[in-house]
């Protein structure tokens, strides 16, 4: 098995270990905690790849991406139709999706054109520096109130 492959392997396998064993978690403890959680774990993954002396180093950051990953999409999930009336919950899911999607269509050519350009190492650190991005929008998830909460505490008034 050739070096690429061993880390496309580790991905993978800590991608649906990951998925399969923490499923419950957001719904159990939060999605904002989940993926916030997620992201930090996966920023570390990707600077491991980025700064790996070796392909061994290279290899664990693919395992610790791939463990990071696997629960960013439940957890913004989540979030998104915690954020949204019962009424729109799956149009809200749908448009997570897409605009996923939509991200991920224009992140990988975007890259490509940052390795072109700026080497391999650059793709992620690149990647890096977005997945802190992510971060930043699960930190105030936290503590924002469902809309079943602001609509409960209008009740009251």
């Amino acid at each position: 098995m050739g070096p690429s492959l061993a880390r496309f392997y580790r991905f993978e396998h800590r991608l649906y270990g990951g998925t399969t064993d923490l499923r419950p978690l957001p719904d159990r403890i939060g999605g904002a905690k989940v993926a916030l959680v997620c992201v930090l774990i996966e920023a570390v993954g990707q600077a491991l790849i980025w700064l790996a002396p070796c392909s061994t180093m290279a290899l664990f950051g693919a395992a610790v991406t791939g463990l990071g990953y696997s629960l960013v999409y439940p957890g913004f999930g989540v979030e998104a139709v915690r954020h949204a009336p019962p009424q729109s919950r799956g149009l809200a899911m749908g448009a997570y999706t897409a605009f996923l999607d939509l991200a991920l269509g224009f992140a990988n050519p975007a890259l490509g054109l940052v390795a072109s350009g700026a080497g391999l190492g650059a793709v992620f650190l690149v990647s890096m520096l977005v997945v802190i991005c992510a971060a930043a929008i699960a930190l105030p998830l936290l503590s924002a109130p469902s809309l079943e909460m602001a609509n409960r505490s209008q009740d009251y008034e």
